[in-house]
C-alpha cells in the first residue's frame, strides 16, 4: 500500500458494534476528509468524525442512553502521523443531556501509525509523548491534563477478501494493531475502498469485544494512485470512544450509588408521642 492522496469529500460510513465488561454502544459514524490546513508547523489534513447510537451499562442498570459524537483529527500529510485528535461527546436519557465530555489529545512527535508503503509481512512500532486534556461536565466543569509516552506495534500479516455491507474488496491488507496493555485489533485496510473496510477489537487475554465494519463510502483516487489508502487510524476513535464511555459509567453509577446510599439513610418520619394520663383529648377536626 502506497501514502494516500485523499480527495476533499472523500468519506466512509461504518455500522459500530462494541460490548465491554457490562459497557455496550451501537451506532453509525462517518469520517470525511474536509481540507487541509498548518497546525503546530505541520501541513495536515482535517479529517472530521460524527456519530449516534444508542449505550447500556449493565453494571450500573442503567439502559436506553443515546449519544452522540464529534470531532476531528489532523494528520501530517507528509506520512498521515497523527498530530492532534479532538472528540465531543455527549449522553441523553428522553432526550435530556445528563452528561458532556471533550477529549483532545496532541502527540510529539506525530505518531506514524502506518508505516507507508506498506507491503505483507512488514512489523514496526511508532511512539510518542501524548497530552491529553479531558473536560467533563457533569454537576459542574472538571478539567484535567495527563502526559505519558505511548508505543503502538504493527505487524501486516496477509491479504483476504472482506465482504462487509458495502461490498466485497479483495485483496484487503490485514494489520494488527497492538496497545500497550496487550488489547489488540485486526485492521483490514483496501485499496479498492480507500481505507478500512472492517476492524475487530480484543481484549489483552483474546476476548472479542467487536469493532465496526464498512456501511458506504466514496472514494476518489489521488495522486497516489490505485495502490493507495487513507492513512489515519480508525481504531484511535474506537478506544478513545471506550474509555470516554467508561468514565461516563463510573462518574453516572457513583452519583446513582450516592443517591441511593442518601435515601437509606434517612431516617423514618417520627410518629407522635402518646398523650399523657389524665390530658385532655385533642379537639376533633373541623367538619368538612
Amino acid at each position: 500500500m502506497n501514502l494516500p492522496v485523499p480527495e476533499v469529500g472523500d468519506n466512509w460510513v461504518y455500522d459500530v458494534d462494541v460490548s465491554m465488561e457490562g459497557v455496550n454502544f451501537t451506532g453509525e459514524w462517518t469520517f470525511e476528509i474536509k481540507g487541509e490546513a498548518t497546525v503546530s508547523g505541520y501541513e495536515v489534513y482535517d479529517i472530521s468524525v460524527e456519530g449516534s447510537g444508542t449505550s447500556s451499562m449493565e453494571q450500573y442498570g442503567i439502559q436506553d442512553l443515546d449519544y452522540t459524537l464529534d470531532g476531528f483529527q489532523y494528520s501530517r500529510k507528509s506520512d498521515f502521523a497523527t498530530v492532534l485528535m479532538n472528540m465531543s461527546f455527549d449522553m441523553k436519557v428522553l432526550g435530556v443531556t445528563i452528561i458532556e465530555m471533550t477529549m483532545e489529545m496532541t502527540y510529539d512527535p506525530p505518531l506514524d501509525e502506518f508505516d507507508f508503503p506498506i507491503k505483507e509481512g512488514d512489523v514496526w512500532s511508532s511512539t510518542s509523548t501524548v497530552t491529553t486534556t479531558t473536560t467533563v461536565e457533569y454537576l459542574g466543569i472538571i478539567t484535567t491534563t495527563t502526559e505519558e509516552t505511548l508505543t503502538m506495534d504493527y505487524e501486516c500479516h496477509l491479504r483476504e477478501t472482506v465482504t462487509v455491507t458495502a461490498g466485497s474488496f479483495v485483496n484487503s491488507y490485514r494489520i494488527k494493531e497492538t496497545m500497550p496493555d496487550g488489547s489488540y485489533s485486526y485492521i483490514y485496510m483496501s485499496t479498492q475502498a480507500g481505507y478500512v473496510v472492517k476492524a475487530e477489537m480484543f481484549n489483552s487475554t483474546g476476548g472479542s469485544i467487536g469493532g465496526m465494519e464498512l456501511k458506504s463510502y466514496s472514494y476518489t483516487p489521488g495522486d497516489g494512485g490505485e495502490g493507495a489508502v487513507a492513512g489515519f487510524d480508525i481504531m484511535d476513535y474506537l478506544w478513545l470512544i471506550i474509555l470516554i464511555i467508561v468514565i461516563v459509567a463510573v462518574i453516572v453509577g457513583v452519583a446513582a450509588g450516592v443517591s441511593r446510599a442518601k435515601k437509606k439513610k434517612m431516617p423514618p418520619p417520627e410518629e407522635a408521642p402518646p398523650p399523657e394520663p389524665g390530658a385532655p383529648e385533642p379537639p376533633p377536626p373541623p367538619p368538612e
